[in-house]
């Protein structure tokens, strides 16, 4: 910054000087340095470009009365660009690219159009969309999940489940004139609650594959932080990120770690203040926003009602035990690649294991698999007898007063 200002000096009034700040730090000396430089100087015209205006010192923020902030751009921009960066691509196929990279940059786009070039595909739109599935969006690298390539169909049974959750997130946008022609309104947030193990976060997981949504995701504990207003301050930044790369699913695993009814045992200062926060940025989405809560947890019983409030947290999905159907389609597909001694064991296994998560059953059919090979390494099937032995150790854990609290939950009794 010193041998910056020495040059500075000798630029004529009226030109203009652009200095790139892509990282801020207040204690850096060349910030002081900065602000001399702007002073001594009012004749020329200085252009400061950073990515969070909020992490500039006062001092210097102060000194650039104007300030513009560059958006991501939104999809006829994105087409644009698109259209710039390729040669004979048909239009009908940057079109539809357009629609798929929401909250992608220029520079983004550039890095698909890039990587293109030594994608696999039969054509330029194929190798296009296969460089897209490559290429993590910088709008919302530091919040964004990584989600493995799940779709419904890897959720095994819960049919009635899946229906429920498509008809909340993904018929609004699919069905659009549906919803008007009735006057009816998308849910503003929906709530998934039931014990764990039983798929919440895998069904979050697969619903922002299905939607083609972005989708940003935060654990409840990891927003708060010992600085005073810093947890507030997520909270905010999450929410503008969501509106400025729309359409957005933003999730909240275990949300009653922020959302925790305010004077209770679990909440504090701090936690009161997210929620509080939480609730503005809630109250502040517009319905053509784009931007849909997701929250997941397993003790809805100590989330503060004001967050299941109309037009917040207004749709609450339990996601139970699996009953028999889901039990029998969750142990298909664990045992799919797995060669069983008897035809009787899927059934018997079925009805042995009432009261078990979907995360539970997943164990029982591995370690019988690893008894198998315990027993013998050159096993090239499962008996019946590794199963009861490891029904033995693998057991339930759901509390049974819990399921009391969760059917009391869904009955609005709590």
């Amino acid at each position: 910054m010193d041998e910056l200002y020495e040059r500075y000096a000798l630029i004529p009034a009226g030109n203009i000087v652009i200095l790139d700040f892509p990282h801020v730090d207040k204690e850096h000396k060349g910030f002081t340095n900065l602000v001399r430089l702007v002073d001594d100087h009012p004749c020329a015209a200085v252009i400061l470009s950073v990515r969070q205006a909020e992490e500039l010192d006062l001092g210097v923020r102060v000194r650039f009365p104007v300030e513009v902030e560059v958006d991501v751009p939104m999809e006829l921009e994105r087409l644009e660009i698109l259209r710039s960066l390729t040669g004979q691509v048909p239009n009908a196929d940057l079109e539809e690219l357009a629609r798929r990279t929401h909250g992608f940059t220029g520079g983004d786009l550039k890095s698909i159009v890039t990587a293109a070039r030594f994608t696999e595909g039969c054509t330029e739109a194929e190798r296009l969309e296969n460089a897209r599935k490559r290429v993590r969006p910088t709008g919302i690298r530091q919040f964004i999940l990584e989600v493995p390539q799940v779709c419904w169909d890897d959720i095994a049974g819960n049919v009635e489940l899946k229906l429920e959750i498509q008809q909340a997130v993904i018929w609004p946008r699919q069905h659009k004139e549906a919803f008007e022609r009735f006057g009816i309104d998308p849910p503003s947030g929906i709530l998934l609650y039931g014990p764990p193990g039983c798929s919440k976060t895998l069904v979050a997981r697969a619903l922002a594959n299905e939607s083609k949504m972005n989708f940003l995701a935060v654990k409840g504990p990891e927003l708060f932080s010992k600085w005073v207003g810093e947890s507030e301050k997520a909270i905010r930044d999450l929410f503008a990120r969501a509106r400025q790369v729309a359409p957005t699913i933003v999730f909240f695993d275990e949300i009653d770690a922020v959302g925790a009814s305010r004077g209770s045992e679990k909440s504090s200062g701090v936690s009161d203040r997210v929620l509080a926060q939480l609730l503005t940025e809630l109250d502040g989405l517009e319905k053509q926003s784009g931007v849909l809560l997701l929250a997941a947890t397993n003790r809805p019983d100590q989330l503060d009602s004001a967050l299941l409030r109309p037009g917040r947290l207004d749709r609450a999905i339990y996601v139970g035990l699996p009953d028999v159907a889901t039990r029998r389609a969750i142990i298909k597909m664990r045992t799919s690649r797995m060669a069983l001694a008897e035809d009787t064991i899927i059934e018997k296994l079925v009805n042995k294991t009432e009261g078990y998560s979907g995360a539970e059953l997943v164990a029982v059919c591995r370690q019988a698999a690893l008894l198998a090979m315990r027993e013998d390494i050159s096993a090239t099937s499962v008996r019946w007898s590794h199963f009861e032995e490891t029904l033995a150790t693998v057991v339930p854990r759901t509390d049974r007063d819990m399921l009391k609290t969760y059917e009391q939950f869904k009955r609005g009794v709590i």
